[in-house]
């Protein structure tokens, strides 16, 4: 049992810590917002299900027979499917450490209001599109951002994308989340939000908050036909997938599609800071972020970039959707079979397929493997 036994005893030490970190961070958020911006129906908390996710599978680990000898490449499907779920939890601190690098600006005194400014903004448009949700990759913007072009003539070739994140939402729902510094077209600091659509990224608006003067907005304008382009998820209404397609398509009047069209448009590029031009002081807040950053263990979640990383991105979105249905497909065959040992190598084997990389390992070989070793190379190739 050695191995195993050394896992479950850094797994609770880390289960304690992670808790400990999502509570700490939730407290820090709560602070900024005390006063008159108080709101109940935000989600200062950012990342609860994880804190109900660690509990929950501590009390698994305190419970389960892990004395009993596992085989050197047989478990249990659910060993399999904890050791996606430990990942999907690093997935969520990272969050957590986004959103941490956010406050160290914002708490320091070493930053002048303006940076300070920078950072809650921020803070509020990603903590409520991300919350719950999984931070899968970071592409950080190293090319050197040539202040000097003007703005009319900066285009995406220009490194005007600083960051470009891809996140999993709380429905599961795919997104990538770009802050941009200003460029053709949009002379402004804002966000993009797309998402990967028929082979080819999208553009999405950033949510409307779920309250009663959107919904009595959007009620006017849509009626009974709202759920045709938007739906609702935790407290905010989000743009459907390929919203402009869709609402061509609409039965309704044009001046309301021109109304729900300029609507779009603008949450496409969603400004970060409002009635405010300064790029100088943009740069330097970026550069304080990517800092931070950089300086955190974000392992495996960090990619610096001097491209636009559009066909890494996409390629990213796809790993990720086949390794969703292969997890869901294990947590289905773990309710149906939770106490029958399995060849694990096997199943691992099955997502190597499914993703392509089953060319880089022999597959015999790999079938002698301990499980540890298989989880190697999950690690390597996969995360």
């Amino acid at each position: 049992m050695g191995e195993y036994e050394e896992v479950y005893k850094k797994i609770n030490s880390k289960i304690a810590d992670l808790i400990f970190i999502s509570n700490g961070v939730a407290d820090y958020v709560m602070d900024i917002y005390r006063g008159k911006e108080f709101n109940f129906s935000k989600h200062y908390a950012i990342m609860p299900d994880m804190h109900k996710y660690l509990i929950y599978q501590r009390n698994i680990q305190s419970t389960k027979d892990i004395k009993k000898l596992i085989g050197k490449n047989n478990c249990f499907i659910s060993d399999i499917v904890l050791g996606f779920e430990l990942l999907i939890v690093k997935r969520k601190t990272d969050i957590l450490k986004l959103i941490l690098a956010l406050i160290c600006i914002y708490k320091s005194y070493e930053y002048e209001e303006y940076m300070q400014d920078y950072a809650k903004q921020l803070i509020d448009l990603i903590q409520e599109i991300m919350f719950c949700g999984e931070i899968h990759k970071i592409y950080i913007q190293m090319k050197e951002y040539n202040i000097e072009i003007p703005m009319d003539e900066r285009g995406s070739d220009d490194a005007t994308t600083r960051f470009s994140i891809i996140f999993t939402a709380s429905n599961d729902d795919i997104y990538l989340l770009r802050i941009d510094l200003p460029h053709k077209g949009e002379e402004k600091f804002h966000l993009n939000l797309q998402e990967y659509i028929n082979g080819k990224l999208l553009a999405t608006g950033y949510p409307l908050d779920d309250d009663i003067k959107n919904n009595e907005k959007l009620r006017d304008l849509l009626g009974n036909k709202f759920d045709e382009i938007f739906f609702r998820n935790e407290g905010h209404i989000w743009f459907k997938a390929d919203f402009e397609n869709k609402l061509e398509k609409m039965n309704i009047g044009q001046e309301t599609k021109k109304e729900l069209l300029m609507l779009f448009k603008y949450r496409c590029h969603y400004p970060i800071v409002f009635n405010v031009n300064d790029e100088n002081k943009y740069v330097e807040f970026l550069e304080e972020m990517k800092e931070y950053l950089v300086s955190f263990d974000l392992e495996g979640s960090i990619i610096k970039s001097y491209d636009k990383n559009t066909k890494n991105i996409e390629e990213e979105v796809i790993k990720i959707r086949i390794i969703q249905m292969y997890i869901n497909k294990l947590m289905e065959g773990m309710e149906k079979s939770t106490n029958t040992t399995v060849n694990g190598n096997k199943y691992i084997w099955e997502l190597f397929k499914g993703l392509g990389l089953n060319k880089r390992i022999d597959e015999e070989v790999f079938m002698t493997y301990s499980l540890s070793e298989c989880w190697k190379y999950v690690d390597e190739y996969i995360f």
